[in-house]
């Protein structure tokens, strides 16, 4: 986070006539960052970060940066995959890790948002219930299972972006499942790229293994 453009308090009172955050009452900027204006601001009704897009944001996204995201609604793809480009480039420098380890942080959210997802103990039937429910997360055929076995199974993963923005997604994908597995009770998990889409293939195959949880072992 940085400052560029600087805000008068006139400025500031005006822009918040558009939002329902209560009156402003002091604001000063946030030096770190590299692209965009950040503030921290405080009104009559809390603290809030302000931020001043720079560049890097299509006129048609802003709408989307400038409200409260309802998880229920579905955005457009394309926005999305323009957003993700840009975190990508701008946040995580190009580097795939921290967006693999983001999927692993989303499939705890997913788990509390949907209780029913998880089989306790019992890898494969979580994965089951996924095969299930997964047309409640995507409004399209993005993921699919056509490999299930007690210990491994297969998912290909079909965003239909643009190589860059499927590469990353593809990553976070793999770092949901492995850590789903994980919540299920898999141990030694290992996730791997059979087949990637960026890379010319047809198709991305992400395929995974795991162990057993003990007690699934212990009832063969």
């Amino acid at each position: 986070m940085a400052v560029y453009t600087d805000v008068s308090f006139e400025d500031l009172e005006r822009l918040l006539e558009q939002y329902d955050i209560g009156e402003p009452l002091s604001f000063k900027g946030i030096a770190e960052g590299i692209e965009n204006s950040n503030f921290y601001l405080q009104t009559d009704r809390g603290a809030f970060f302000l931020t001043l897009y720079e560049k890097r944001v299509a006129a048609e996204d802003l709408p989307y940066l400038q409200m409260h995201i309802d998880p229920e609604h579905w955005y457009p793809m394309a926005t999305f995959e323009r957003m993700g480009n840009a975190i990508l480039a701008t946040v995580t420098r190009g580097e795939l890790f921290p967006v693999q380890l983001w999927g692993r942080y989303s499939a705890a959210q997913l788990r509390v948002a949907n209780p029913m997802l998880l089989a306790p103990n019992d890898p494969p039937e979580t994965l089951s219930r996924f095969r299930v429910m997964r047309e409640t997360f995507f409004d399209f055929n993005a993921l699919d299972v056509p490999l299930l076995h007690d210990d491994e199974a297969h998912i290909i993963v079909r965003y239909h972006m643009g190589p860059r923005a499927e590469e990353a997604a593809a990553y976070q994908t793999m770092g949901f499942f492995e850590s789903l597995l994980e919540l299920a009770g898999a141990t030694d998990v290992r996730a791997a790229f059979h087949d990637k889409s960026w890379d010319g293939d047809a198709r991305t195959l992400i395929g995974l293994r795991w162990r057993a949880p003990v007690s699934a072992r212990a009832d063969r």
